[in-house]
């Protein structure tokens, strides 16, 4: 019999920070640690640590205590563990009756990327694919116009979808993107360069562990969407694959931190308009395949996994080819940017407001983005 403990919101997310990277690093079998809401606490207040371990492809979900944590992970920290949870830490709970251990087929965690269908005008949801990186493709998030890039008119487009999508090496500044595709060379589907971007944590450069990229709209292919008053060469609202080249009704609102409980959805190229599914974690670090491992020029070659932090957990939403999509919730805001799954059961997303803090290369130097508005 399994006997796991509570913790509060403060402790389950001082040991996903503190010990999260050494525990996976230790066992190569576990693919994520996600703080958790204890399902059975109405008011939300007790939280669990979850932990997904693959084993011969099948991921065994289990509740984890303080003594599950290797010794190696805390031997340096004893007196502060001491300290934080002496006092605090709640009763232990009977797994086996209140929230059982399941298990669930499912693939190793990979970004997700597919092919899909030219699309004018571009909308977001549509397929990109860089220059380079032909054997991969994934989704344009939004439209934006953000800070210290958008001409003072306004009139300069951005779009935001994942690094590993458009880079297809190790970054370059106007690296060039194409929708859906570059195939023989067709330079008539050229829509945009890339701006800049963070892979993982810019080895070793920066706090967050991010899969994004900002491309810039060529202004020469701007030109009158005679469907809206919009001078640009996208339409609003996201492509729905389900009805070629028609638009869905889907407007974001604006951008806002995610919440454990939050029901959202995305649109990408595989996925179109997803089912709702709650927010299971804001805190996971998720152990992701890395597309670069073979890549001699790239900082992050030879490493067969990475593992990204502070990750926004649901379940499944995704399928291959939704890399770059956006999360947004009800009430269409903002929260994610999806960019890994394993087309089972789990999805995987940045969250965007951290997105925003971060700071990024730039041949003007380091700079921090804002977010004026949303065009999709």
């Amino acid at each position: 019999m399994s006997l796991k403990q509570i913790f509060t919101e403060e402790q389950a997310n001082y040991i996903i920070d503190k010990f999260g990277e050494c525990w996976l690093n230790s066992d190569s079998t576990i693919e994520y640690l996600a703080p958790i809401i204890d399902p059975q606490d109405r008011s939300g207040n007790s939280y669990l640590i979850e932990k997904g371990t693959k084993i011969e492809n099948v991921i065994k979900t289990e509740l984890v205590a303080l003594s599950d944590i290797p010794l190696e992970c805390i031997i340096d920290d004893m007196a502060a563990m001491k300290y934080k949870f002496s006092e605090k830490i709640s009763n232990q709970i009977n797994v086996d009756k209140k929230i059982p251990v399941t298990e669930r087929l499912v693939g190793v965690i990979q970004p997700q990327n597919l092919k899909s269908l030219k699309v004018r005008p571009i909308l977001a949801g549509c397929e990109i694919t860089a220059l380079e990186a032909a054997d991969r493709s994934g989704t344009i998030g939004a439209f934006l116009r953000m800070t210290p890039f958008t001409d003072a008119d306004g009139s300069q487009v951005y779009f935001i979808t994942n690094y590993h999508v458009v880079v297809a090496i190790k970054y370059k500044e106007n690296d060039l993107v194409f929708q859906p595709n570059n195939n023989c060379y067709d330079y008539s589907n050229f829509i945009g360069n890339v701006l800049c971007g963070q892979y993982y944590d810019n080895d070793g450069k920066s706090e967050y562990t991010h899969d994004v990229a900002f491309v810039k709209l060529d202004p020469r292919k701007l030109k009158k969407d005679p469907m809206f008053t919009q001078d640009c060469i996208i339409g609003t609202g996201f492509i729905d694959n389900k009805k070629i080249l028609t638009r869905t009704s889907t407007r974001i609102q604006g951008m806002a931190e995610p919440r454990i409980g939050m029901k959202v959805r995305l649109h990408g190229i595989s996925t179109v308009v997803s089912e709702k599914v709650e927010i299971r974690s804001i805190n996971a670090i998720v152990r992701v395949g890395n597309l670069y491992k073979s890549i001699k020029e790239s900082p992050y070659f030879g490493k067969e996994t990475l593992l990204f932090k502070k990750q926004i957990l649901t379940d499944n939403i995704s399928q291959p080819g939704d890399s770059g999509s956006i999360l947004i919730n009800s009430d269409g805001i903002a929260v994610g940017l999806h960019h890994a799954g394993d087309d089972h059961n789990v999805s995987v997303s940045n969250n965007l407001c951290d997105i925003f803090k971060n700071n990024y290369e730039h041949t003007q130097g380091e700079l921090q983005l804002g977010l004026i508005e949303f065009l999709t």
